[in-house]
């Protein structure tokens, strides 16, 4: 069977139907969350540590990754294996009474360990079990772990199979056994038992989004290295003990995308737990002390842009963001020992600050509030005139900005392949997926977005076209907009004061006068 070992109830929590969000579209998505949000305001001070332990400076708690330190300064660090001996630290009950302030060489000292920290860990964190008893023989295990519990498999469990049966009705040989319950299981099968490579897949792992599990089995079980591959292109590499993952993993998309999805974590038993990390398609990250499934659920869940530094913290459910406000990353909380999953905090916002939800348009209209700025990308550009004539409205940075940067983002109404747009003109209307286009959904802006004093939520249509351009459109996931937005980044330097222009490469047999007329001008 599949119910895990010692557990006979049925859940039947609509909750854990949500737990795969990643294939669901965002507009239906944010209409099953409205049933039962259960939002509650984000607690008054984002410091609060769980502890009720003295203030204790000694080197050699630090030494042995004391849980009861909190960074107050830093200094730079040579390198990464030992940085958690480089900090002074100051007690919790301390951290939570400090004012927020705005320290600009603290947070660069932060953010220079924290990027340090995640390149690192993404290219070269091994696989390694935390304890030897943390997955100890008789737990029982969630129907939301990830693992394989089919140890013995009998006749009576097996729904179709072109194995042969020993005289005791065990399945033997190699190939696969489809089960009662939908499940797959793929091996050499001894007496009932894999042996040596296997794997697993069917409707209990779909439901947790994953698409197989693989490894290697001992008389059923598996144990020690294994694979576990995911039904958005995500590859998780990990050991599994008593044939359930554990301990510290890194999962990557295979897609090549130097800003694709991540997930960094620790496992037990087979579930996520403490503080976790995903980057999400673009370069965000969510990052937060995980619930008791493995989700980012909770209210000190904090969304972080690509820069590392610009984030909402506040109440998120299974990654999506309930109600949060602007804050930065300033804090590095237990840095813990070589290994560890690094966890960090976010300044209080201040009073006033502006809420922000996971708000997703619709083929209709726009749901997000059309005067609240994006806190990152108010930090990059600005608009006014543009320089180009009769272009109207552009898109100016406000300070230098590298190569390859996000810096601004395309929101718009969502209209699926195939679908018309309410409105016949064309002009802002652009394809989500240019590799698929125009097999591709794609985004448009209504009329009364169009002027920059009606519509500052994102300043993306605002970009003029070049020939020449410094930017470019590439996907993002972002944590008001979901799917229905592109962000725009930068392909190479642009200085303070220069206008932002990407290509808009129109088809010329679906495109706006003006761009016909430009591009017949280029031509000459």
């Amino acid at each position: 069977s599949s119910t895990p070992p010692g557990n006979d109830s049925v859940d039947t929590d609509p909750c854990k139907e949500k737990v795969c969000l990643i294939s669901m579209p965002d507009t239906q998505l944010v209409r099953g969350l409205l049933y039962d949000t259960g939002t509650r305001r984000l607690s008054e001070r984002l410091g609060d540590i769980d502890s009720g332990e003295k203030e204790n400076d000694n080197e050699e708690d630090i030494k042995n990754g004391n849980k009861n330190f909190t960074l107050k300064h830093q200094v730079p660090v040579q390198s990464i294996e030992n940085f958690n001996k480089k900090f002074e630290y100051i007690s919790p009950e301390a951290a939570v009474d400090l004012e927020p302030v705005v320290d600009g060489e603290k947070l660069q000292k932060v953010n220079t360990v924290l990027r340090k920290w995640l390149s690192e860990t993404i290219k070269s964190m091994v696989p390694r079990k935390k304890s030897e008893d943390s997955s100890e023989s008789g737990f029982i295990y969630e129907n939301f772990a990830i693992g394989d519990d089919h140890i013995c498999i009998t006749k009576d469990m097996i729904a179709e199979t072109s194995l042969s049966f020993s005289r005791d009705g065990l399945p033997c040989g190699q190939g696969s056994v489809t089960l009662m319950d939908g499940s797959l299981l793929l091996g050499n099968f001894r007496r009932g038992k894999r042996i040596g490579r296997g794997g697993l897949g069917g409707e209990r792992l779909e439901n947790l989004g994953i698409k197989s599990i693989g490894g290697f089995y001992t008389s059923g079980v598996l144990d020690g290295h294994g694979k576990v591959e995911f039904l958005d292109g995500m590859v998780m590499e990990g050991l599994f003990m008593n044939g359930y993952l554990e301990g510290c993993v890194v999962g990557k998309c295979s897609n090549g995308d130097g800003d694709g999805k991540v997930f960094i974590g620790d496992y037990q038993r087979g579930v996520a737990v403490g503080p976790c990390w995903r980057r999400q398609e673009g370069g965000g990250w969510l990052h937060g002390v995980v619930d008791k499934e493995g989700q980012f659920t909770g209210e000190d869940m904090l969304y972080i842009y690509p820069d590392l530094v610009t984030c909402l913290v506040g109440n998120f459910r299974n990654g999506v963001m309930i109600e949060a406000r602007e804050s930065m990353v300033d804090m590095i909380i237990n840095p813990g020992e070589e290994g560890d999953i690094l966890h960090v905090r976010a300044a209080a916002p201040g009073p006033g600050v502006h809420i922000f939800s996971y708000q997703p348009s619709d083929d209709q209209a726009m749901s997000v509030d059309y005067q609240q700025q994006d806190p990152y990308e108010r930090d990059r550009v600005e608009c006014r005139r543009s320089a180009v004539q009769n272009a109207g409205e552009g898109v100016f940075a406000i300070t230098d900005i590298p190569q390859d940067t996000f810096v601004c983002f395309y929101h718009g109404i969502y209209i699926e392949e195939g679908q018309n747009s309410p409105q016949s003109n064309w002009d802002y209307q652009i394809f989500l997926d240019w590799q698929a286009a125009p097999a591709s959904p794609s985004l448009d802006i209504l009329p009364d977005a169009w002027s920059y004093k009606d519509y500052k939520a994102s300043l993306g249509h605002k970009v003029n076209h070049s020939w020449q351009p410094n930017c470019q459109y590439a996907k993002f996931y972002h944590p008001v907009f979901g799917h229905t937005a592109l962000g725009i980044r930068t392909i190479r330097q642009v200085a303070r004061g220069e206008e932002l222009f990407t290509n808009y490469r129109y088809d010329l047999d679906a495109c706006p006068e003006w761009f016909q007329k430009l591009y017949s001008n280029n031509e000459d």
